[in-house]
């Protein structure tokens, strides 16, 4: 614990550790909820927060051992259980959200003093307790029953109890929050996500259903990037919850976040081939919108090299297999760049597609390819009779160029012999092929360079 913490907190936290270690050690306390330490009034000042916020409250919560039971003064305690700490979380908040080990648990009073109860929690819990399969409903009922706990109380994320079960899965408990008239199911955080938003994003199928059913819900509602339950359940491939929500009223199957990137761009990008599928069956689904950058689907499959999202986009008239993204790219030249074999093999095949076309540098997908040294798909461009071996790009450098300069011997190789590339062809600045590689130490490129013909 920090030395800047408060002396007074310190001292009582460490003292409360060695109490319940010797207890452990010489009195076999190791299960259960025996031992019992007594705060006085007088002991320690449980509200006083340390520099991060978090009052002795929190820390007992926090750091507590399996077992422990610690009773607070009657009166003080009620005090604490909505009390903030800096990050605006509750001490039985913060084990939910820091995925602490030891969860806390509030059971009902006994006698005049009300027990706070830490034991042993599992990661990923929400809502101050357990998850459902421990059986501590009941005890989410009892402290919801005491009129000191808002169920609907944020922390500075804006965060509710139910974001969090909503987040984690947590059915029953999101049932439970349901059923509570002061909790907002649609409501939205700091990032203007809400419940559903988080349910979808984790694939929580049965938790949106049930959140769908709320009438107050809105199933579409974007966060502060634009992207609405929909889009979050795309891109994590959450086919389930995409299916559920597409069956919704409101929802826009087409809705483009901040980034002009919709639903389906996102299952291409990241490969969900069954959501892409399930997008494209619908009318409303653009399969060639662009993004901002001017990426279409296609071209966001072809650059991460999902090649049968690719085939399956080619397969929709509609799609432009040789679109021009706002630096001139196209879907071919980012699979080439990208070393995706099978990508550069389907889009070869389609008719409509340029093999040499360059972007807004001029780079053409052989000038990439023999850059990075990518011997199959420089082999594949270099059987086409329209790519040109010797195109430079707009500072005069040509595939052989690149290859030499970056010391790819079967790339350049393969440029002399089955492309006769000029080995001498000079870029803007005068620099030569050979010279590139005698600059960057590619001995046995250079030597290739000079047998093949004469180098200036």
């Amino acid at each position: 614990m920090s030395d800047s913490l408060p002396a007074r907190v310190v001292k009582e936290v460490q003292r409360i550790s060695e109490e319940l270690s010797r207890a452990f050690r010489e009195e076999g306390y190791l299960e259960g909820w025996d031992i019992r330490i007594q705060l006085r009034p007088e002991d320690v000042d449980i509200g006083m927060p340390d520099d991060h916020g978090p009052t002795l409250f929190a820390y007992a919560a926090l750091n507590g051992h399996e077992g422990a039971v610690i009773k607070l003064p009657l009166g003080r305690q009620e005090d604490q259980l909505n009390k903030l700490d800096i990050d605006g979380r509750t001490p039985l908040l913060d084990p939910v959200s820091m995925e602490y080990e030891n969860a806390v648990r509030i059971l009902p009073g006994r006698g005049d003093v009300p027990p706070i109860t830490i034991g042993p929690g599992i990661k990923g819990q929400s809502l101050l307790l357990h998850q459902p399969r421990t059986g501590d409903e009941e005890e989410a009922q009892l402290l919801l029953k005491q009129e000191k706990i808002n169920p609907d109380k944020p922390e500075n994320r804006g965060w509710i109890p139910l974001s969090y079960a909503a987040s984690n899965g947590d059915e029953e408990i999101v049932k439970f929050l349901l059923e509570q008239d002061s909790v907002n199911p649609n409501w939205l955080d700091i990032d203007n996500r809400t419940p559903l938003s988080h349910a979808a994003q984790n694939g929580h199928e049965e938790v949106v259903k049930m959140l769908l059913k709320r009438d107050e819900v809105s199933p579409d509602i974007p966060d502060r990037w634009g992207l609405t339950p929909l889009s979050l359940a795309a891109f994590y491939g959450n086919l389930e919850v995409v299916e559920t929500l597409l069956k919704q009223d409101g929802v826009n199957p087409n809705r483009p976040d901040t980034g002009n990137r919709t639903p389906l761009s996102y299952a291409a990008l990241r490969g969900h081939g069954e959501v892409v599928k399930m997008l494209l069956e619908l009318d409303e689904v653009n399969p060639n919108q662009p993004d901002s950058c001017g990426r279409t689907p296609l071209s966001l499959a072809a650059s991460n090299g999902n090649w049968e999202i690719v085939k399956t986009l080619l397969e929709k008239d509609s799609v432009n297999p040789d679109w021009l993204d706002i630096d001139d790219q196209t879907p071919l030249l980012h699979a080439a760049r990208n070393g995706h074999e099978e990508v550069v093999k389907i889009l070869l095949k389609r008719s409509e597609v340029n093999p040499d076309e360059p972007n807004f540098d001029g780079r053409t997908p052989l000038s990439f390819a023999a850059s990075k040294g990518l011997r199959e798909v420089v082999k594949m461009l270099l059987k086409l009779d329209s790519v040109s071996p010797n195109q430079p790009d707009c500072d005069g450098r040509t595939p052989l160029s690149y290859a030499a300069g970056n010391g790819h011997e079967e790339v350049v190789k393969m440029l002399l012999e089955l492309a006769e590339a000029d080995p001498y062809h000079p870029d803007t600045h005068g620099w030569t092929p050979h010279k590139f590689a005698v600059n960057w130490g590619h001995t046995r490129v250079a030597e290739m360079l000079r047998a093949h013909k004469s180098v200036v």
